[in-house]
């Protein structure tokens, strides 16, 4: 009896241990317990070179968790979800990972025979349109799209006919064209191709931009354009790469360059001197500002965290900064005296920027009662009729750089041996006008334009080019 006492006592305790234990299991069950010592992703990078330092390891489209690898290619990073993981080193094809070895595969030589891909939709199967729909938009309605096409470019490049005039680049330089072939078409054949330049191929296109690997030697401002681009355009037989500032795309036959983060990859366009003189000077302008944005942050802003605008525009750039004006009258016994300050809000480079001939016109016209124009009583601050291409000087402002040979001005940029002058806005710079009218003044129409050349060349060459409004404004003052 006592023997079958102590084995039901047991028999007891044992079932009231494993009830204890089954619980316990239960109470840790819910605990987050933290990730193994062996749940990584491990591996080494390597390039037919060697070991790949420095390349990034990233779940794909979540290159937040990026980790680099050291100096033998080496890495190690937790499993953080059911991610795809991507390999990304410039230079290369980015390459999915589950860890373990893995070889990079460098991207081609440069083949510039190789034909570059139309972005129209449906034009190939590798069209940039068929996919990216929003960027083809907005593409087509940029400057980069019609960088071949203006009429000023057109009629400069154009094989001069009758009389040479002054304004023909042509007519006195012929070398020149290949300076600005290099910018305007880069994807020609030739730099002396045959004009018009036409189709979506002619001026700065899709594939053109994104088959850029990195800059080649070279000065921006000396070396011009494509000749400062290194390409990574690839054989008909060899396998495609589209290059781009993405370290964890999924797509195939995409390749990462940090270029494409960097405002350096507009200055073999964006700074330029031809035969002498500083026609484009906006990279310049940049790094003497300073600032920590660069031009993508302006001109591409994000539309969503993967994509950015491609029009690239100066009206699109206008919604973080641009020309500001604030103007206000006085009156005195015997003047009407109207004050005007203008000011750069929001940018890194001059206002006006981009090529030299460029320039803002400001204007401020007075009338009477009934409408009769009223000139103004200083000569104070009066646009020259030069650059209004009005018989007389008129009260106003200019914002530009020109040049001036025996008295004279404006000259085309080519002509040497003048005297330059610059009186555009500077980043965070103010400007301060100040006129007078006769007292009966009734109205005043302030007007101020963005030109893309001045009236003589357009005189000259029977072109018309709109001007852009970018303030236009009228006080009744009764």
């Amino acid at each position: 009896m006592a023997t079958l006492a102590r084995l039901g006592g047991w028999a007891n305790q044992y079932s009231a241990l494993s009830w204890l234990l089954g619980a316990l299991a239960i109470v840790s069950s819910l605990i987050p317990s933290p990730i193994p010592i062996n749940n990584q992703i491990t591996g080494r990078i390597r390039t037919p070179k060697g070991p790949a330092s420095g390349a990034l390891v990233s779940p794909a489209s979540h290159s937040g968790l990026a980790a680099h690898t050291d100096l033998s290619g080496n890495y190690s990073i937790p499993r953080q979800g059911q991610f795809n993981w991507i390999a990304a080193l410039e230079g290369h094809y980015l390459e999915p990972t589950s860890g373990g070895d893995l070889l990079l595969t460098p991207l081609p030589k440069d083949h510039p025979d190789s034909p570059w891909i139309d972005p129209t939709p449906g034009a190939s199967t590798k069209a940039c349109g068929n996919c990216h729909q929003q960027a083809f938009a907005h593409w087509q309605n940029s400057a980069h799209q019609k960088s071949a096409s203006g009429l000023i470019l057109q009629n400069m490049l154009a094989q001069p006919t009758g009389n040479q005039n002054s304004w023909h680049l042509l007519a006195t330089h012929p070398e020149g064209a290949a300076a600005c072939i290099a910018c305007h078409a880069p994807g020609q054949s030739s730099l002396n191709a045959e004009l018009p330049l036409q189709g979506p191929l002619s001026g700065t296109h899709c594939d053109l931009c994104h088959k850029v690997k990195a800059l080649a030697s070279g000065t921006p401002g000396l070396t011009h354009g494509r000749d400062l681009f290194e390409f990574a355009r690839p054989a008909t037989s060899q396998r495609p790469v589209v290059i781009g500032p993405l370290v964890d795309s999924t797509r195939e036959n995409v390749a990462y360059s940090s270029l494409f983060k960097k405002s350096q990859i507009c200055s073999p366009c964006h700074e330029g001197t031809v035969l002498g003189a500083k026609v484009y000077t906006s990279f310049s302008e940049w790094q003497a500002w300073g600032g920590s944005q660069t031009c993508q942050d302006c001109h591409m802003p994000a539309i969503s965290p993967r994509e950015h605008h491609h029009e690239m525009s100066a009206s699109l750039a206008r919604q973080t900064g641009g020309l500001r004006a604030r103007w206000s009258t006085e009156k005195s016994p015997n003047a009407l005296i109207v004050h005007l300050d203008i000011w750069a809000e929001g940018l890194g480079h001059a206002l006006p920027t981009g090529h030299i001939d460029r320039h803002i016109l400001g204007t401020i016209m007075a009338t009477d009662a009934n409408n009769r124009p009223l000139n103004s009583l200083s000569a104070d601050n009066l646009v020259p009729a030069w650059a209004s291409g009005l018989p007389n000087s008129i009260p106003g402002f200019l914002l530009a750089r020109w040049q001036q040979i025996n008295g004279t001005a404006p000259h085309p940029f080519w002509m040497p041996g003048g005297n330059w002058y610059d009186s555009r806005l500077l980043p965070a710079s103010r400007q301060h006008f100040t006129w007078k009218f006769p007292p009966q003044t009734s109205k005043l129409h302030l007007r101020i334009e963005h030109r893309r050349a001045w009236p003589e060349l357009l005189r000259q060459n029977n072109l018309t080019v709109p001007s852009e409004v970018l303030w236009d404004e009228t006080r009744n003052l009764n």
